[in-house]
């Protein structure tokens, strides 16, 4: 909302800046510049931004990584509140506080203006149709409906699709002819220029944005040039000018206030200036070649540079490619899972059918107990290439080295995060709901030796598209992000030497849990460990900080230092976890607790205020998010 009252208030000035420039011009030019102002306040700039990304939107072949298409300084030009104002209003908590309240409040004064403005406006409408009711029906030569009644004190057009001309009664009586024929061509240039319909646009909008004062000065703009351009239209044609500013006056002391803005009468505007205008007969002159091409190339402008920041936004559609014909397995097998299968899948959505873990030896792959979900995240987003992780720790191998995943996530007891989680934070979009419910389990063997990430990888791929019929695509959008800079003063981060953290051989020896509060150097090299207030990260790269943050808060984050090294890095913050909802339910006692969930948006808040410690800082963004789309799958035919 800000950017877009931000955007109309530029455009607005821009119309201004126009209307001054054609001062001089034809009144129905200065009008349809102030009604342009006043429409571009129902008009957000983002409709034109998302025509343009479609028709900027474009395939590329498939791969595993996009880089962003959208200049980081346009963005932040086009839309300067997009974060500042988000994060100012976010609660630091999910607990009750003011700034939880605010929103509702501003939401509630809003709706209490336009309730009262709208029902000022329909009781005056309610007053003129119960007059019209009551109106008689009068022959004059208009080439409108006119009618007549005591309750009208100033001739007025009122309708919109089917107008009808408004007289006070006896009008005939107290104006003389001309003056008579110059008020009725007065009002037929209202409805031939359909000006009830353009006041109408602009009270929907004074309606919608009464709280800003630029969209009530712009109204009384607009009704200034509607008056004048109407006023040049009844010289135009001849009447006489003495006649006519009589006319005006005649009904002026008569005149009591219009009953509704957009009832189009004969006194509006400055009166006083426009009884000069008319009786000096200034002659407007035509807008000039050179003011035409100015108007063009502004409006123009106003259209395409939206549609073009579009275009530059467009998602891009990476298409799959095709298999090569060795990159796949010589013989797979796929069974549904059973409710009694064991327990302790990875990642996901909780679903029927149990979960399990993966195993593989060079030429066999063991899917035990997994959703399609998995499946596709893995061979699509985690090993496309057939390429290990790159590790966050000193050690050329990567943790999945290991061979096998137990309850679905590789070395969850030392430190290493799931590998689901270390995906892209977005969700398969246009997956039917069994592919995260369904589960299978895959006994898939290779023809030759292959490295377990070729086998989740392009292999897995290869089997997922012939069996499960699956067609599917990758979109990047823009998405909220952090980013991690360098804060004024440089950064304040411990190396990390040798010695410091547990390298991978050493974490192997190790058993699966710990308790909390060990020491740091008897912590894995690239691993994370929260406890009594503090996170501690030894021997990790930025990236890998950055990685292990992403699961932690409610947007990924982006590593913005340029660092390189290894660092031991502490923290005085930790997750914040939410309450249960159900903390007082009674629980099985043969089941085991649930876990504590995290609160993504307060955790944020705590690292951010840690962060400046060590030289750091933690600021929200934009970036480019990769999305995964099903166009197509089926459920497979066991085998």
């Amino acid at each position: 909302m800000m950017n877009h009252l931000w955007q109309s208030t530029v455009f607005a000035a821009v119309c201004a800046l126009l209307t001054l420039a054609l001062r001089n011009n034809r009144a129905q030019v200065r009008y349809w510049m102030w009604l342009a102002a006043s429409v571009k306040f129902l008009l957000p700039f983002s409709i034109l931004v998302d025509a343009g990304k479609y028709f900027g939107r474009h395939t590329v072949a498939f791969m595993p990584t996009v880089q962003p298409q959208f200049p980081a300084m346009i963005e932040q030009v086009s839309s300067p509140f997009a974060e500042s104002a988000a994060a100012a209003i976010q609660p630091a908590v999910t607990h009750a506080s003011f700034s939880q309240w605010v929103p509702a409040i501003l939401w509630t004064g809003w709706a209490i203006g336009f309730a009262v403005l709208a029902l000022r406006w329909w009781m005056r409408w309610r007053a003129i149709r119960a007059a019209l009711r009551a109106a008689t029906l009068v022959e004059v030569a208009a080439g409108v409906k006119t009618m007549t009644s005591p309750a009208f004190a100033e001739p007025g057009v009122f309708g919109i699709w089917y107008p009808v001309l408004l007289l006070p009664e006896g009008i005939a009586d107290r104006l003389t002819p001309p003056q008579l024929g110059a008020i009725l061509a007065h009002e037929v240039s209202h409805v031939r220029r359909r000006d009830n319909l353009a006041t109408a646009l602009h009270m929907a909008v004074e309606a919608l944005y009464w709280f800003h004062p630029l969209v009530w000065w712009i109204g009384a703009r607009l009704m200034e040039e509607r008056e004048r351009a109407c006023d040049e239209d009844v010289l135009r044609l001849g009447n006489q000018p003495e006649a006519y500013a009589e006319g005006i006056l005649k009904i002026c002391e008569l005149y009591l206030e219009p009953p509704l803005a957009c009832v189009a009468g004969v006194s509006g505007g400055n009166l006083k200036k426009r009884i000069e205008e008319i009786l000096a007969q200034r002659v407007a002159l035509r807008v000039s070649a050179a003011k035409k091409a100015l108007i063009a190339t502004v409006s123009a402008a106003a259209i395409a540079a939206p549609v073009w920041m579009g275009v530059l936004r467009a998602p891009v559609v990476q298409a799959q490619d095709a298999k090569r014909p060795d990159v796949k397995f010589e013989v797979a097998s796929i069974k549904a899972c059973k409710s009694d299968d064991a327990s302790g899948g990875r990642g996901g959505k909780k679903g029927g059918g149990g979960g399990g873990g993966i195993g593989w030896d060079p030429e066999m792959l063991h899917e035990r107990c997994q959703s399609l979900y998995n499946l596709i995240r893995d061979a699509y987003l985690a090993y496309p290439e057939g390429k290990p992780w790159a590790s966050m720790t000193r050690e050329a191998s990567s943790p999945n080295a290991r061979g096998v995943e137990h309850g679905g996530c590789t070395g969850c007891g030392i430190g290493f995060p799931p590998l689901s989680q270390r995906l892209f934070r977005q969700e398969l979009q246009g997956a039917p709901g069994w592919v995260t419910s369904d589960r299978y389990t895959i006994d898939a063997k290779a023809e030759k030796p292959e490295t377990p990430e070729m086998m989740r990888g392009p292999m897995m791929q290869t089997l997922l598209e012939d069996r499960f019929h699956l067609k599917i695509h990758k979109e990047t959008k823009d998405v909220p992000v952090y980013e991690l800079t360098v804060a004024p003063g440089g950064p304040k981060l411990k190396e990390s030497v040798d010695g410091s953290c547990l390298t991978f051989a050493q974490v192997m020896a190790l058993p699966p849990r710990r308790p909390p509060g060990m020491p740091q150097d008897r912590m894995p090299c690239g691993g994370i460990w929260m406890h009594d207030g503090k996170t501690r990260l030894p021997g990790t790269t930025i990236d890998g900080l950055c990685q292990n943050l992403s699961m932690l808060l409610d947007r990924d984050v982006v590593d913005k230092t340029g660092i390189a090294g290894f660092y031991d890095v502490e923290l005085d913050a930790e997750r914040v976890v939410l309450p249960p909802d159900d903390a007082a339910a009674p629980r099985d006692p043969d089941m085991p607790p649930p876990r504590p969930e995290t609160d993504p948006l307060a955790t944020a808040k705590a690292f951010q205020k840690a962060f400046p410690k060590i030289g750091l800082k933690l600021e929200p963004a934009k970036g480019a998010g990769v999305f995964l789309v099903i166009d197509h799958v089926e459920r497979p035919t066991e085998n």
